[in-house]
């Protein structure tokens, strides 16, 4: 045990002294600008967030967990029963993530909570067997708009309010929300599902067609808004125990990754600062999970973010246009010989600003050394990637558990070479 504790916090401190590095970097050549997070993200307290629903549910004695990649969660604990919460995620989920969200529902029983206005959760839902759909129309208003009037029927009252681009839900269990619907050409209203409770094997489906009802500017309106958001978080509570872990989706949002990579791959458009935020985002994302996730460990998502942020470095210092370092870290969990390789792709597009050949060879000593590596770190270097290259191309290697400490090592790498190309471009009068 004790071991395992040394080893986590010599991973830790590794992970503080990167960050510590990049951000200085980052604050001595850039103004850094406030953090937001946008979207629906449960760590955004702006008006589009969902930050105070967050709170809402730790007041009702609920344990809150951001999920950054469905991939990785952990099945829960005997005994343990989880709640699903996916409010208005922006990208579609991959296999992967589905079966992994079906499998630690279909472990523990509880329930799945969905609130969002497009089709991107149906994959889900149909993997689970649940029979309604988020059919992704706009419900429109008397007035022809996307404010329709609907009644909720909680448990001892009903309650009514105005939905903000809502849709349909089709093929309901038990409806318990519905929303009056017009059209273009007559002025009769129809009453279409927009709230429905569904059972399937031991698992509750709760879907909501509309996730603004959750953020924070609908929640601050009070009044029927915020009894209806008690209403799920009570919920929540009543179907998933007193002893119930919230896992929220958290990375599903334009600031994450893939606005990372959207940025790096677009004509130069996109705003910097906006790209700075989205870094800023992601740190605090993960930061935020690390201290009060009992299901995930996020060791390694505090590395990939002191990677991510060397790079963000790095990348300013050379212009957007003149490298792609960014596709590399597609995923901030670092597990296995694939995210090694992301690693190890990272060094090698270094050393290739730097105009080394990144293969080892005496001629890549040679190199760095030119570049001002010290002697022995060259040589290190070089037989770290002619190591890493034959445990790469060995399929034999690919289930050895020594993955952790080659990213480990790569890590320390990365944080030698960015000081040596800071060095290279400050004297080339790059910045």
């Amino acid at each position: 045990m004790q071991t395992v504790f040394l080893s986590a916090l010599k991973t830790v401190a590794v992970a503080v002294l990167l960050l510590t590095v990049a951000t200085v970097a980052l604050h001595e050549y850039v103004d850094l600008p406030t953090p937001y997070p946008t979207g629906s993200s449960p760590i955004n307290p702006g008006q589009f967030g969902t930050s105070m629903f967050m709170e809402l549910l730790k007041g009702y004695g609920l344990r809150v967990s951001y999920v950054s990649n469905w991939s990785y969660v952990r099945i829960p604990k005997l005994g343990e029963k989880v709640c699903v919460l996916l409010i208005s995620p922006e990208y579609g989920y991959t296999q992967s993530e589905v079966e992994n969200i079906a499998r630690v529902l279909k472990s523990s029983g509880g329930i799945l909570v969905v609130a969002d206005e497009t089709t991107t959760v149906n994959t889900i839902l149909e993997f689970l067997g649940v029979q309604a759909r988020v059919y992704g129309n706009r419900l429109l208003d008397e007035h022809r708009d996307f404010y329709p009037r609907a009644t909720f029927y909680l448990e001892n009252s009903e309650i009514v309010l105005r939905l903000d681009k809502a849709s349909e839900i089709r093929n309901c269990g038990t409806v318990i929300g519905v929303a009056e619907s017009h059209d273009y050409l007559t002025s009769a209203a129809e009453l279409k599902p927009v709230a429905c409770l569904e059972y399937v094997n031991n698992l509750v489906v709760l879907i909501l067609g509309d996730g603004s009802l959750l953020t924070n500017q609908v929640l601050q309106l009070g009044g029927s808004y915020r009894e209806l958001a008690k209403f799920l978080a009570l919920e929540v509570r009543k179907w998933c125990g007193y002893d119930c872990v919230v896992l929220v989706e958290a990375g599903k949002y334009l600031s994450n990754r893939d606005l990372f990579l959207r940025l790096y791959s677009h004509n130069g458009e996109s705003s910097f600062l906006v790209f700075l935020n989205s870094v800023v985002y992601s740190l605090t994302s993960v930061w935020n999970s690390f201290e009060k996730d009992p299901l995930e460990s996020l060791r390694e998502e505090a590395v990939a973010t002191a990677t991510l942020l060397i790079t963000v470095t790095i990348s300013y210092k050379l212009g957007r246009g003149r490298v792609e370092l960014a596709r590399t870290l597609r995923s901030f969990v670092w597990r296995g010989r694939e995210d090694f390789r992301k690693v190890y792709d990272t060094i090698a597009e270094i050393l290739v600003l730097l105009g080394c050949e990144p293969h080892p060879s005496p001629a890549l000593v040679r190199c760095l050394e030119n570049a001002g590596y010290e002697p022995r770190y060259s040589r290190a270097l070089t037989r770290f990637m002619k190591f890493s290259e034959l445990f790469l191309n060995q399929k034999a290697f690919s289930f050895l558990p020594m993955w952790r400490i080659m990213i480990s090592r790569a890590l320390k790498h990365s944080e030698k070479l960015l000081k040596v190309l800071e060095e290279s471009l400050t004297s080339e009068g790059h910045v």
